[in-house]
């Protein structure tokens, strides 16, 4: 069942304009007949919703006089998820949009959490046993971690995202966004100077495609902003 079009997801809108529309469409599919599980599990066109809109949205929010910056997400298996055109910039650029959990790891999280009212963050590993036919079965496993153990994990699993995308080809002017959790590492001292080392060496292992590369905290208490040194000829 569609609960959100495409077609609606990929109108422009303003960078002033667009989290708000993605925080009310949220809340509108909330209210509806098993939305809350659509809306967790990415069903009905909610993983482009909640894993690329909602991320870019928090962007652009961010983004010097967002009212004459216009976003204009991409559905669909093309090489990047938002077209940006800013008024100061003299031509659009394209983002392309991912998330640093492992795939698998998040949704037995998920389910964990309609099953059981709460779950641990991403930087914990969840036990699964079964199969989608004879039923799954997930456990927490171990929640209790120290504050760096659970820093790592956070900088591995954006590591990991980073290089995934660096093994892809796209135009270049792109721009790479990686959405993460930061709600545990916010307080972290230092912890803008460390997530900019962390891009650094990911960027480093192979040639970078990106001219930036944004790290967007889905708390909104973290938003790094790293430019790439080399020179276009």
């Amino acid at each position: 069942m569609e609960l959100i079009s495409a077609t609606e997801m990929e109108k422009p809108r303003t960078a002033h304009d667009l989290l708000q529309w993605v925080e009310r469409t949220m809340d509108e599919i909330a209210k509806t007949k098993n939305g809350v599980s659509a809306l967790r599990f990415l069903e009905g066109g909610c993983k482009q919703l909640v894993e690329e809109i909602y991320p870019l949205a928090i962007w652009a929010a961010t983004l010097d006089r967002p009212e004459h910056v216009k976003i204009e997400p991409k559905i669909g298996s093309q090489n990047h998820d938002a077209i940006v055109t800013m008024s100061d910039v003299d031509r659009p650029f394209h983002v392309e949009i991912t998330q640093a959990h492992k795939g698998d790891q998040e949704y037995y999280r998920r389910l964990f959490l309609e099953r059981e009212g709460w779950a641990p963050g991403p930087s914990h590993d969840m036990k699964k046993c079964g199969t989608k036919a004879r039923g799954i079965v997930v456990e927490a496993g171990r929640t209790l971690a120290s504050f760096e153990a659970v820093k790592r994990k956070s900088f591995e699993l954006i590591n990991d995202a980073i290089q995934r995308k660096l093994k892809k080809k796209y135009p270049s002017d792109t721009r790479l966004l990686v959405a993460f959790e930061d709600f545990a590492i916010a307080g972290s001292n230092d912890i803008n100077a460390q997530l900019h080392k962390v891009i650094q060496a990911a960027t480093q292992e192979r040639v970078c495609p990106f001219t930036h590369v944004y790290l967007v905290g889905l708390s909104r208490r973290l938003l790094i902003n790293w430019e790439s040194k080399k020179v276009t000829l």
